[in-house]
């Protein structure tokens, strides 16, 4: 797990809250141990994170959802992952 914690939300420093929250996100998934979740991307608005991108199996989406579940200030996530084939997937990397 990582060591570093979300900041704290408040109504003034909502702004900065959402970078905040993002960057979390991003952070949890780069350091996920799956190689791939490093090219999914994360929006936060309001207390909405919407994650995107394109993987190549549904245990990866899975993955990518229960790794930014539960983040600090985050009551929803919106799915936003497209699932391709290993194939379809390494030639939309290339």
């Amino acid at each position: 797990m990582l060591a570093l914690q979300p900041a704290v939300c408040q109504a003034a420093e909502s702004l900065s809250c959402l970078s905040a929250v993002v960057e979390w996100a991003g952070a949890r998934l780069c350091e996920s141990g799956y190689p791939a979740l490093r090219r999914v991307s994360c929006a936060s608005e309001g207390d909405t994170l919407t994650v995107r991108g394109c993987l190549p199996t549904y245990y990866l989406k899975q993955v990518t959802l229960a790794v930014v579940a539960g983040i600090e200030g985050v009551e929803q996530v919106v799915d936003r992952i497209e699932v391709r084939s290993p194939v379809a997937w390494e030639l939309h990397q290339g």
